[in-house]
């Protein structure tokens, strides 16, 4: 009987995924912030802080910019849907 081991290392893999889906959508869109949390509880309060910094951030200039980014990306979006029809 041969055991092989997992011939990629999933949790790796994903952790690098979502520190690229965090980096475009904080530095490219420019439409999100930063949750930097390990998998566990403590991560969990981490995403909940992020949503109401997200949501409510206390610094009105972020949080007006990304509303308008948002506007701005969903009209590039409803564009391109347009184009396609």
């Amino acid at each position: 009987m041969v055991v092989a081991e997992p011939w990629v290392p999933q949790a790796d893999i994903l952790v690098h995924r979502t520190f690229l889906n965090e980096t475009f959508l904080v530095d490219v869109l420019r439409v999100g912030v930063r949750v930097r949390e390990a998998a566990s509880n403590a991560a969990t309060e981490a995403v909940a802080r992020a949503v109401v910094r997200l949501m409510n951030d206390d610094d009105n200039d972020a949080a007006a910019a990304r509303r308008v980014r948002v506007a701005e990306l969903n009209v590039a979006a409803r564009g391109a849907v347009a184009e396609s029809r």
